[in-house]
């Protein structure tokens, strides 16, 4: 039994690999070569601007928020509070 399931996981695995391999490797690549963008940009740019952390406290906030109104949920489900 273990043994089919590691076949159709193997299976899936190729499959999945092989969609893959059809994707381009970076959908931008075009666009920068396009604009001809010096690679320092982007990077005096994040440095200015920092897009990691924005996304990063972005991310922790969602998760706050989702959080709240699941124990809201969750509490109201309860009769705790209306």
């Amino acid at each position: 039994m273990r043994g089919i399931f590691n076949a159709i996981i193997e299976v899936l695995k190729s499959i999945f690999t092989a969609v893959i391999s059809f994707l381009p490797d970076s959908p931008f690549k075009s666009v920068f070569s396009k604009l001809n963008l010096d690679t320092n940009l982007l990077g005096y740019l994040n440095w200015i601007f920092p897009v990691g952390e924005i996304v990063s406290i972005f991310a922790i906030w969602v998760s706050a928020v989702l959080a709240y109104y699941l124990i809201m949920q969750i509490l109201r489900f309860v009769k705790v509070i209306k």
